[in-house]
């Protein structure tokens, strides 16, 4: 069926009631079967730092922030927010699924490169900014 290009999603069921499961079991297997990332490479991690919405976005999504969450808590906007996470779907660090869900790519003990530009970043600029603050809000 599938090299003759008659397969169609209306056989989805019909292949999960074959194999004697349901079809969310089936989804869920196949979205098992891809290798969640661990870590970036430099060159990955170097994006990020170029484009500090980017960074916001990509820290917030690693946390599990929700896209509505991010646009009330910070000052940024949802499209800008689509774009960085487009960004990150092409980088293979989420999903970008309908509807602007968001599917994590990375496994929950994901790190930064130990030498990384990410590290490197907040050691010096984040770090930096941290300590400046008044801290009086």
């Amino acid at each position: 069926m599938y090299s003759t290009e008659h397969f169609t999603v209306e056989r989805l069921p019909q292949i999960s009631n074959l194999l004697g499961i349901t079809l969310k079991k089936l989804m869920q297997a196949a979205a098992a079967s891809t290798p969640l990332l661990h870590t970036l490479t430099s060159t990955q991690e170097a994006e990020p730092i170029a484009d500090e919405k980017l960074l916001l976005v990509t820290v917030c999504v690693l946390n599990d922030l929700s896209l509505a969450y991010i646009v009330s808590a910070y000052q940024i906007t949802q499209v800008e927010i689509i774009k960085r996470l487009r960004i990150l779907d092409r980088m293979g660090v989420i999903e970008l699924l309908p509807g602007d869900r968001i599917r994590r790519r990375a496994r929950r003990d994901f790190d930064w490169l130990a030498d990384g530009p990410i590290r490197h970043y907040f050691s010096t600029q984040g770090l930096k900014d941290f300590l400046n603050d008044p801290f009086d809000d």
